[in-house]
């Protein structure tokens, strides 16, 4: 077997649906929300 090399990223990207950042709010972006996420 070969040994394992390190990976060649870095960093990963998550999609959120917008849903998800809008919180009780039937609209735009809840700021608590987001930066929990965050």
């Amino acid at each position: 077997m070969s040994t394992s090399a390190p990976p060649s990223y870095r960093r990963v990207m998550l999609k959120i649906s917008g849903e998800a950042l809008m919180g009780d709010q039937g609209f735009g972006l809840h700021p608590p929300t987001v930066q929990r996420i965050a």
